[in-house]
């Protein structure tokens, strides 16, 4: 009975310390694959600044390729969270604009939470050479494909001009927000702003960004958009 329970307690500490160091290499490797690609950064590099041995790693993710596609599992997760956002259909501009707004600030809600892998995810997107079939793409582009969806559904039911075109919209809307969140480091050294470290700004860009795409969408003028 006294072996049972001190092996139950071992097998636990054990699990525990496994989780850690895991979630410690993770974290180091997300910070520098983020900063010098996949390329520039070696196991070697990525096992020193974790405190571990080249084993841990090989144990842990089988190689480097390994790790760096377990970067991107928690962008799979957060990203069904976005796209559930974008399931609801509004009756109204008003709810058209809640809906944008919430989804505007998932996005950035994820970057703040996890800076190094949403740049790290953007750093990758724009490759043409991608690293290991990059896993987070297929991510980004369910979210963005809802997005078109969602876009399209409003401009069947009236809600939005049927000028328009769902996937510009959806591709315009993506663009600001992940601009915005590339050069959030350049505003926050020239202009003091940042989306990651001011809530304030964060709420105000979410509520304008909406606004503006909601209202702005809505406009039906006799020119048909070309």
């Amino acid at each position: 009975m006294v072996n049972d329970l001190v092996y139950s307690i071992n097998e636990r500490l054990i699990m525990k310390n496994d989780l850690e160091t895991k979630e410690k290499i993770l974290k180091v490797a997300l910070r520098l694959f983020s900063q010098n690609g996949y390329n520039e950064t070696s196991i070697r590099k990525l096992a020193k600044e974790s405190s571990v041995n080249l084993a841990s790693i090989n144990y842990y993710f089988k190689n480097k390729l390994g790790l760096y596609k377990a970067c991107f599992h928690s962008l799979g997760q957060e990203s069904l969270q976005i796209i559930e956002k974008l399931d609801i259909t509004p009756a109204s501009r008003e709810h058209t604009e809640n809906i944008i707004r919430e989804f505007i600030s998932e996005i950035i809600d994820l970057y703040v939470r996890n800076p190094s892998l949403i740049l790290l995810t953007i750093t990758e997107m724009r490759k043409k050479v991608l690293v290991g079939n990059f896993v987070g793409e297929n991510h980004i582009m369910l979210i963005y494909k809802k997005l078109e969806i969602f876009f399209q559904s409003q401009i069947d039911s009236g809600i939005i001009s049927d000028n328009l075109d769902a996937r510009i919209v959806a591709g315009a809307i993506f663009g600001n927000v992940f601009n915005a969140i590339n050069f959030d480091e350049v505003q926050l050294e020239k202009l003091n702003i940042s989306l990651r470290t001011d809530e304030d700004y964060r709420k105000k860009y979410s509520s304008q960004l909406a606004y503006l795409y909601t209202y702005g969408l809505n406009y039906k003028g006799e020119d048909k958009c070309q």
